[in-house]
């Protein structure tokens, strides 16, 4: 058996895949952790942080299922860029209403 240690990062494909899934990770863990922290700053409410946190793990229950199906059935970089266009949106849309409404 050939030595093949280190090839899988010499892909490009895979560079760019684990390049794209390590941003989108870190965007999401930060973005999480912000969302908590602005909800608690406003609320100084312990239930709003678990409301929240509810929230976030039943819309991704319920989505995975369908979304699984669509990667499955369809082009598998579409729903990556999909749905990392609207978080981004999503997360835009808070910045600019918490700037607003304070």
């Amino acid at each position: 058996m050939a030595n093949r240690s280190g090839s899988i990062l010499k892909n490009g494909n895979f560079q760019k895949y684990f390049g794209m899934s390590l941003t989108s990770r870190s965007a999401t863990s930060v973005s999480s952790l912000v969302i908590v922290w602005y909800v608690f700053a406003v609320t100084h409410s312990s239930i709003d942080i678990a409301i929240v946190g509810v929230t976030a793990t039943v819309s991704a229950v319920i989505l995975s299922l369908p979304a699984g199906v669509w990667n499955e059935r369809y082009n598998r970089l579409k729903p990556l860029v999909v749905s990392n266009a609207i978080r981004a949106l999503s997360v835009t849309a808070l910045v600019f209403f918490s700037l607003i409404y304070g």
